[in-house]
């Protein structure tokens, strides 16, 4: 996510050896706060990682 939004999506259940690839939309130039969000399972806690600050020059 960049400050609420949603830049890509994965599916778990299709992860190899406990990885995903994503292919995320582009940011545009300025400063994107970016973390990841799992939303979880029935049986699994979600959780959000800690935000990073990514700034990409135009």
């Amino acid at each position: 996510m960049d400050n609420g939004t949603v830049l890509s999506t994965a599916d778990l259940a299709q992860a190899h050896h406990g990885a995903v690839s994503i292919a995320p939309t582009p940011l545009g130039a300025g400063r994107h706060r970016l973390t990841a969000v799992y939303s979880g399972t029935a049986n699994i806690a979600g959780g959000t990682s800690p935000q990073r600050v990514l700034t990409v020059r135009g």
